[in-house]
């Protein structure tokens, strides 16, 4: 070889030699401390992408306290190794460490703005990665008062269409409307409203004017110009599905069925004629899928 090699890889094919099994630790743990924590959490970069090389799948492998290799290396502040692997794996960005936190939501969690838009920028899907109480990332930075990674997060989500984001509840039924009441964050308030419905109701049944302490007179005016109530002054959410499931189908639903079969006929012909029965589930999806908006809207 004409390059130098480092120290620590030739070290480290020194154990292997030893123990072919060096890398990979008992097979009966499921969760124990690899070579590959041990090196990320010193910010050894080089050894780590050359461990990550060998064995790609180490780089999801849990340690005992529920953390993989790059979350250790993010909590010991080394974010050139974790620029660096998630470069050449931009999938580690998904991987749930402890109480299901990934690495957007511990940059979130950490303030680290310029982290947070390159795990966005390599990992465009890890916007919908949720915990184990069924928070958004979105929802990690309101509870945080970290308002520069909200509008990076905003601003993403509006650039990439994937506001749907903004929509999901958690645990408690909270969307991120219901949050930033919750938290006093009028401006939060004033970039949310044109995109999530001021109404929906937690599993309190209180909606974001129930929440938000009524002292906050700038919040309670952005909620109330853009038609907010409270809760007891609603039809109940449940109902409400009830009463459309059971309504006859309208003119709008019917157009919106005939746009999807449309689309479908003129995109999918080729298709159909080769996958029959597939093409026409797919046809019944699309069509579902629009007419059947509202049901999805109250279930997100």
């Amino acid at each position: 070889m004409n390059t130098v090699e480092d120290r620590d890889i030739i070290d480290l094919y020194t154990k292997i030699r030893d123990n072919p099994y060096y890398l990979e630790g008992p097979n009966e743990m499921a969760f124990v401390e690899l070579p590959l924590h041990t090196t990320a959490s010193e910010g050894r970069t080089d050894l780590a992408l050359e461990i990550w090389r060998l064995k790609p799948s180490l780089g999801k492998k849990l340690n005992l306290d529920g953390l993989s290799p790059l979350h250790l290396a993010l909590n010991k502040g080394h974010i050139d190794a974790v620029k660096r692997l998630i470069k050449h794996d931009s999938d580690l960005v998904h991987v749930p460490g402890r109480e299901g936190i990934t690495l957007l939501h511990c940059a979130v969690e950490k303030e680290e703005i310029d982290l947070l838009i390159y795990f966005l920028l390599t990992c465009p899907l890890s916007i919908f990665d949720l915990t184990i109480r069924d928070e958004t990332v979105v929802h990690i930075a309101i509870r945080n008062n970290n308002f520069r990674a909200f509008m990076v997060l905003f601003g993403w989500a509006r650039r990439t269409y994937r506001t749907t984001v903004f929509h999901w509840r958690d645990e408690e039924g909270n969307n991120v409307m219901h949050l930033a009441a919750l938290t006093n964050q009028p401006m939060v308030m004033k970039s949310l409203i044109k995109i999530v419905h001021v109404n929906k109701k937690n599993l309190e049944g209180k909606t974001a004017l129930d929440i938000l302490n009524p002292e906050i007179v700038e919040a309670r005016k952005i909620l109330i110009s853009a038609g907010a109530k409270e809760g007891s002054l609603l039809v109940d959410d449940a109902t409400s599905c009830e009463n459309y499931l059971k309504s006859t189908v309208t003119t709008k639903e019917v157009l919106f069925q005939f746009g999807a079969y449309l689309g479908y006929g003129l995109s999918g012909n080729i298709y159909a004629k080769r996958y029959p029965s597939s093409s026409c589930a797919y046809c019944n999806c699309c069509v579902s899928s629009h007419s059947l908006s509202p049901l999805l809207d109250f279930w997100q």
